[in-house]
């Protein structure tokens, strides 16, 4: 937030907001007319950070907390007009590649988040995150 580099935030900014945000909206626009008139989940994947983010985390917990609203709106909306569900799945910090391919100070940041997680404090493995997904669906 308070990095002097205006450039290197504006670029995080966009990169962030259109990989969660922007990506999210039109990825879910493009699908209404595949989904099936009954029953078709719709599963946005979120992250606990958007409801306690730690310092560092602005940007990301915004775009983060975007895709949450997003899902909120049209959890009222989409299934009258195409039968679908819509979920959010919110989890802790997942070991997924870019994660884990992240500068220290990133893994750091949630580091707490992690410690703090009451059952299981370790990052969330990729399969457990689609686990829950194919649950859903």
């Amino acid at each position: 937030m308070d990095d002097p580099d205006n450039p290197k935030i504006e670029e995080t900014w966009k990169r962030v907001v259109n990989i969660n945000g922007r990506a999210t909206f039109f990825l879910t626009r493009a699908s209404m007319k595949h989904l099936l008139q009954q029953y078709s989940p719709t599963i946005n994947i979120d992250s606990c950070i958007s409801r306690n983010p730690d310092p560092g985390q602005s940007i990301y917990a915004g775009s983060k907390e975007l895709t949450e609203s997003l899902a909120r709106c049209w959890a009222r909306e989409l299934p009258r007009k195409y039968g679908c569900t819509v979920n959010t799945l919110a989890s802790d910090p997942v070991a997924t590649k870019g994660f884990v391919l992240a500068p220290e100070s990133v893994r750091q940041d949630v580091d707490s988040m992690i410690q703090s997680t009451p059952v299981a404090s370790h990052l969330a493995k990729p399969e457990e995150v689609a686990w829950v997904v194919a649950t859903l669906c």
